[in-house]
């Protein structure tokens, strides 16, 4: 299984296309499940904080199986199932070009106030995508890459 980690920093091109970091490609070559001839498949939603999450394919049906069986129920608590609903209504596949681009979606962008500078955090099975300035907020300066 992949494992996401560092900050990258990648400027949003005029047709809403994000680099997707080497380090990050390169752990999901020859994974099938992830790509095809084409590209590798990944998933993108909103954050719980004011940023993107990005999966990989594989390891966005894993999450959803297991939010499934947490909200699933009718006695689920409606907190939970807010959640689960942000999460899934606004989750959009997405496939990368032949040099590791995504499209993401203007309301996806708007979301996470990424304008032109996309930072880009990894974090464990999934990767976020930032205004850097947002990002430093949440974070504390000291942490950021400026």
């Amino acid at each position: 299984m992949p494992v996401f980690s560092g900050q990258f920093r990648y400027q949003v091109d005029s047709k809403q296309r994000v680099q997707i970091p080497a380090p990050f490609r390169n752990q999901l070559i020859d994974r099938s499940e992830d790509q095809d001839e084409e590209g590798i498949f990944f998933h993108v939603t909103f954050g719980s904080e004011a940023c993107l999450y990005i999966y990989p394919r594989s390891i966005f049906t894993k999450e959803v199986a297991k939010l499934q069986e947490e909200c699933g129920s009718f006695f689920t608590p409606p907190e939970k199932t807010r959640l689960f609903r942000k999460f899934m209504s606004n989750a959009q596949p997405l496939r990368s070009d032949n040099q590791g681009r995504i499209i993401v979606p203007k309301e996806h962008l708007e979301y996470a106030k990424i304008e032109s500078d996309v930072l880009i955090v990894g974090l464990g099975n999934r990767f976020e995508f930032w205004n850097p300035d947002l990002f430093r907020q949440s974070v504390g300066a000291a942490d950021a890459v400026q």
